[in-house]
Order: structure tokens, then sequence, then C-alpha cells
């Protein structure tokens, strides 16, 4: 039998001039009224910032440990294979009390050449709460070449070219590497991305940074990765997919993840089974209550916990009123 369960992970909170305390309100995380926390990364094995289990028999070992001990069992032979060096995601709640800063992130040869030992960053967001009139910026309004580019931001004009457009409550967006983009005022968002924390910022409102200095601005290596050609993809449009037991809908598929949505909200849809399918998984709990059930084991599920599922888990099965993300690396 195989030493992994379902893991749950300590969440790690990090302050930000951006952040807020809405993530206590409405995913019970350990955060004050009046704190500025921006992000909880929930998985993650990046540098320092190594995720520690919190429960069962490997509760205070790091990601890093597990994957390097077990990267067999929990990752399948195909991704075991194919990640040498840690975890491939990354995983985080984002409270966005005001506008992040404009940025883009390179892709994985780009960051080759630019940064020392980090991954390319593409990313895409679940919205899982939007104010009225809530607004993401993604992309550029025109097609532009990089002279055109690098002379709005000279003439504080960038924020004339970026494409601006209303989100709300349950919207996907996906983000490749090389798209500029920023999270807007009164947002909260569900984050899967690559494992990679390089953000090259474009336009920060002119605002300080926590330190009291005017934060840095990249506009070199901004103009050496973003995609500058207009998108017309802003929302993702879900894709049903076949499910007994509960309504499935595949979010994004991509060369770096998959994420699906299932909603367990409706009396004869109220459990589903699941198998890993030999891959690592992991699970964010959107909304809702319930149980993840194994074996002869079980978890209890509330919103605001992610978890991650061990390839050798193989079968396991969700009951109750839910709403997941569901996802993995390819």
């Amino acid at each position: 039998m195989s030493a992994l369960y379902p893991l749950i992970f300590k969440e790690t909170l990090k302050e930000k001039i951006w952040g807020g305390d809405a993530m206590g309100s409405l995913l019970g995380k350990n955060i004050a009224i009046g704190e500025t926390i921006g992000e909880s990364w929930e998985v993650s094995d990046h540098g320092l910032d190594s995720s520690i289990i919190a429960n069962g028999k490997l509760a205070g070992n790091s990601l890093h440990k597990i994957f390097t001990d077990y990267k067999v069992e929990l990752m399948g032979q195909k991704l075991a294979a194919k990640y040498a060096d840690k975890f491939p995601l990354l995983v985080k709640f984002l409270d966005a009390r005001e506008n992040l800063s404009v940025q883009v992130h390179p892709n994985d040869q780009q960051a080759g050449e630019l940064e020392v030992n980090e991954l390319g960053k593409t990313e895409c967001w679940y919205v899982l709460y939007a104010k009225d009139n809530a607004t993401i910026i993604k992309g550029v309004n025109q097609d532009l070449t990089k002279e055109q580019f690098k002379q709005a931001i000279v003439d504080g004009k960038v924020m004339d070219v970026l494409d601006e457009f209303p989100v709300k409550t349950g919207d996907f967006l996906f983000l490749p590497a090389g798209t500029i983009h920023a999270i807007c005022s009164g947002t909260v968002i569900a984050e899967i991305q690559q494992n990679s924390d390089t953000t090259y910022r474009v336009y920060d409102y002119n605002r300080k940074g926590l330190d009291g200095k005017t934060r840095e601005l990249h506009i070199d290596k901004t103009l050496a990765v973003a995609d500058l050609s207009k998108s017309n993809n802003r929302i993702e449009v879900p894709l049903a997919m076949p499910c007994d037991g509960a309504e499935r809908f595949r979010l994004n598929k991509c060369d770096k993840f998959w994420v699906d949505k299932l909603s367990l909200t409706t009396p004869n849809k109220a459990s589903v089974e699941l198998s890993t399918d030999d891959e690592v998984q992991v699970l964010m709990i959107v909304a809702g209550e319930g149980q993840l059930r194994w074996c002869d084991n079980n978890i209890d599920l509330q919103k605001g916990m992610t978890l991650l599922i061990p390839a050798s888990l193989n079968k396991y099965s969700l009951h109750g009123s839910l709403e997941v993300l569901l996802s993995a690396p390819v």
C-alpha cells in the first residue's frame, strides 16, 4: 500500500500592498479584519516556499521532500519522468482589494534566458468573487509593435492600449505566458499556474510598496517577452464533459495543465467517483462542504480547502454539496 494519501498543506499567507482581508470571511483563512493579505499559497514547491503538510503521518514534511522521496507515487509514472526537479504547479488564492500591477510573465525558453533556475509562467484564474462592475485587464486592445508599446509607457498612456473588460463570479480566464494582465480591485480568485514567481512589472499606478519606495518596473524585460497582438479570447467557454454523479466542465487544457470544474449541488448529483488515472491532481474547494472518501478513510471538506491527490490513490470519491476545481499538470 502506498505511503501517500490526500495531502493538506499549511497555507502561506503573503502580505501585499494591494491585498485585503476578504479571504478570511470568504475562504476561512486566518486573516484578521484590516490585514492586507494578497495571496494564500496553497500548494507550492518554489524555493523556500515549499508547502508543509498539515495532516496525517507525513505532517511536518515539505512538498519538496515528498516530491523527492515519493516521486512516482505522488506524480505517476509519466509525470515523474517529465518533471525531475520540483513539483510543476503553484496553486493560490488571491484577494485584490486594490488593483494589482500591470504585468507579464516569460515562457520557459525566455525564463531560461532571462532568469536563474526559473520556469516560465502560464496561468489561469477562476473568479470566486467579483464586486459589481469588477474588471480584469488581459492583453492589448489593438495590435502593437514594441516601439508603439514602449512609447505608450513613456507617455504615461499604457492603460489606453490595454484590454480591460467586466468579469463576474464564476468566470474563468486563461493567460498564456506573454499575456499582459492585471487583476483589478474587488475580486478574489483561485489561480493555477506553472511553478514560477517571475513577474515583469509594466505599470504600477505610481504607488509605493510596503517599504515606502516606488516599486521597480521591468520595461526592457517586458518588451522582450510580451505578446502585443490583440486577442478576442477574453473569458473561456466551459466544455461539458460526461460524468456520473456531478456536472463536470473542462475549463482549459494547455501544454502545462488542465482544469475542470465539478458541481455537486443538486439532490441527484451529491456524490461522484473519481480516478487519478496515474497522475497527481489538485482539488480546490470553491463552494460548499462535504467529504472526500478513499478506501476506509475520509476527510471533511469546506470552502477554501486545497488538497493534493497522489497518483497512487487511484480511486476516490466526493460527497456533499460542493463545487471544486480539479486540475493536474501535463
